[in-house]
């Protein structure tokens, strides 16, 4: 049965969205990741100098959340290009064992087909990421042969969140650590969670307040 509000509590709710809604909407997305210091010097790349790929290879690296939950907004990458223009699948996976028992979270939208370049790419959904927990972004192209590698540079990508090792495969085979362990170059945008603790108590202190006065 529907039971309507008297008047004064009808009133109390647009007040009432307008505590709590400030809680929800304040924090806004930041670096929580990066090495890109200017200027950008990139040394050699993960899978070497360049050439011919006979097999297929696919590259990613692990990065631990800190901080708190966090939404998920941007990856920025150094990408080199060794040969071709074949496209590049991004995906990231929760990874609390390593790669080769990861998860599959979310595609990642952005330049398939990227030149020697920084690239950005976002989640193709809403994706939080869990404090304490590690994550795995896999680059892959679906050929005969990876066309791209993840640049490496120094210092080691630092800041809220922890960057973990890189690893690669052959031909779908198993993981391996990188030979550059954590010098992935890249960045890490994401945008903290607040507790719903805080927007509850804001609400219920103008619930009190408003109570107090009528």
């Amino acid at each position: 049965m529907w039971v309507a509000f008297p008047a004064p509590i009808q009133t109390m709710k647009p007040l009432l969205l307008l505590t709590v809604l400030p809680f929800l909407t304040a924090a806004r997305g930041a670096v929580v990741l990066s090495n890109l210091a200017e200027p950008i010097t990139t040394t050699v790349l993960v899978k070497g100098t360049g050439g011919f790929i006979p097999s297929a290879q696919e590259y990613g690296f692990e990065f631990t959340v800190g901080g708190g939950d966090h939404r998920l907004d941007t990856v920025t990458v150094g990408i080199g290009v060794h040969f071709g223009t074949l496209p590049l699948t991004v995906e990231l996976y929760e990874s609390p064992s390593g790669p080769d028992s990861a998860v599959f979270l979310t595609a990642m939208t952005g330049p398939s087909q990227p030149s020697d370049q920084l690239a950005t790419y976002s989640p193709a959904v809403y994706t939080e990421l869990t404090d304490g927990s590690t994550y795995f972004l896999r680059f892959w192209v679906n050929g005969n042969a990876s066309s791209y590698a993840i640049q490496k540079t120094n210092p080691v990508a630092s800041g809220t969140f922890a960057m973990g090792d890189n690893y690669q495969r052959t031909a779908g085979g198993s993981w391996g650590s990188g030979t550059h362990g954590n010098e992935s170059l890249a960045e890490i945008t994401a945008t903290p969670i607040p507790e719903p603790s805080l927007g509850l108590l804001g609400g219920l202190g103008t619930l009190l307040i408003l109570r107090r006065r009528a």
